[in-house]
């Protein structure tokens, strides 16, 4: 195999953002599910937030933020202006190509309308949250009159019955544990580059890059300068304040481009296959 040199990333990394500038999403919505097909079995089970409505938008927000990314990197005479937007960008969609490969990937119904529930049950567990905040801040600020509030405790408490449904249903096929993102993106790693055994340590390697830069942290910008001895050597100014260049290299870029695109293309395979048949 030959070596990934700096001009064959780039080449290759430029072919990876055309196709994903290619690639405009529609907003036309997800295709129809064809009667007794696979999947319209699983979302018979499904009902409230459905195994289909959950993969269509993992699917989509991978399409929609490689897309993006492309649009970045074709506005930027195809230069590494922004490494953070990059890796906040490709984090979203790695994420939601692996949340819907993950729900299609088993054979079994039980296993993948399990998993569906455990996705549902972390996005009752969220609105709950909001829910419950929301009306605290309501009744301590004294914004909202007795019956508003009484609504939208009754709100929470949906959410949160919701939630338990959810989780239920999850431990009844055999998924035990709640979903965890980072667990999720590993998975898919390890299903997708068996043929590498790193592979699956490299998949979460590159989400925890991606998590540093959307949450705006500066570790991962240290790291891909080298090592962690590349802080002691960062240029100071007069103040002692460190002026830390970022140095993601194409080749970290189309690391990230890649797997995202990888993942979003074996979910859609599956979608089709499930919607269909």
């Amino acid at each position: 195999m030959e070596p990934m040199t700096a001009e064959r990333a780039r080449a290759r990394l430029a072919q990876r953002m055309q196709e994903a500038l290619d690639d405009t999403p529609d907003g036309a919505g997800p295709p129809t599910i064809e009667p007794r097909s696979s999947l319209s079995r699983d979302d018979a089970l499904t009902k409230d937030l459905t195994a289909s409505e959950l993969v269509w938008i993992g699917i989509s927000a991978a399409r929609e933020h490689l897309h993006a990314a492309a649009r970045i990197w074709h506005s930027h005479e195809h230069g590494i202006t922004m490494p953070t937007a990059y890796g906040t960008l490709l984090r979203t969609a790695a994420i939601g190509a692996a949340n819907a490969y993950w729900i299609l990937a088993p054979a079994k119904r039980d296993e993948r309308v399990g998993r569906a529930f455990a996705l549902a049950e972390e996005n009752y567990r969220r609105a709950g949250e909001m829910a419950s905040e929301s009306l605290e801040t309501a009744a301590t600020m004294e914004i909202a009159d007795s019956a508003t509030l009484e609504r939208e405790r009754e709100k929470a408490a949906r959410w949160e019955e919701r939630r338990v449904h959810a989780r239920d249903q999850r431990m009844a096929r055999g998924v035990q544990d709640r979903y965890a993102a980072t667990r999720v993106v590993k998975w898919a790693g390890g299903q997708l580059l068996t043929e590498d055994p790193s592979g699956g340590g490299q998949y979460a390697l590159v989400w925890r890059f991606t998590s540093g830069d959307a949450h705006a942290l500066t570790w991962q910008r240290i790291m891909r300068g080298g090592s962690s001895g590349a802080l002691a050597s960062a240029p100071r100014g007069p103040d002692g304040t460190i002026h830390f260049r970022d140095t993601q290299s194409e080749q970290d870029l189309l690391m990230l481009v890649e797997l995202a695109m990888l993942t979003n293309r074996h979910a859609i395979v599956l979608y089709e296959r499930r919607r269909r048949a």
